[in-house]
């Protein structure tokens, strides 16, 4: 049987599950319900979540653009299930659709030094739509629990 999988736009309903693939990842940040609910509050079309056969299958979230036309893609994560499945690159494809639609033009992404999962993606998409990754520096060291962080960009 083939999995169905469906993109869809994030709803309140979803907080408990979206909890899941970021703690079960062990490299992304465990952000609290208010941040969640903060993302979907103030962009609710950058806030999408997979569905595979009716499970939480992963989600994507951001913020912008700002008035530079910038995007943030704020976190990206698959349960682990559907890790290397290219469900990422779904998500990462459709979040870049519906910041295109809001006016954005370049996406903006940070990534810890040992997330190299997290690295591919980003780059393998800025390949896909022919945009040069760029190297915009460190996120300065906000909290001492915190790794260093790279900003990286491409034009969408």
């Amino acid at each position: 049987m083939i999995a169905q999988t469906e993109i869809r736009q994030f709803a309140p309903a979803d907080f408990p599950a979206v909890e899941a693939p970021v703690a079960a990842s062990g490299s992304l940040h465990q952000h609290t319900p208010y941040t969640y609910w903060t993302a979907h509050r103030l962009f609710p079309a950058l806030f999408l979540v997979a569905e595979t056969d009716g499970d939480m299958s992963g989600f994507v979230f951001g913020a912008g653009p700002n008035g530079a036309g910038e995007v943030l893609c704020w976190q990206i994560a698959s349960a682990e299930a559907h890790r290397g499945s290219g469900l990422g690159r779904e998500l990462l494809r459709a979040f870049i659709d519906r910041a295109r639609t809001a006016g954005a033009r370049t996406l903006l992404f940070t990534v810890e030094e040992d997330n190299h999962a997290s690295r591919r993606l980003f780059e393998s998409c800025a390949r896909q739509v022919g945009a040069p990754l760029r190297d915009l520096g460190l996120v300065p060291r906000l909290s001492a629990g915190l790794k260093p962080e790279q900003v990286l960009a491409f034009q969408i």
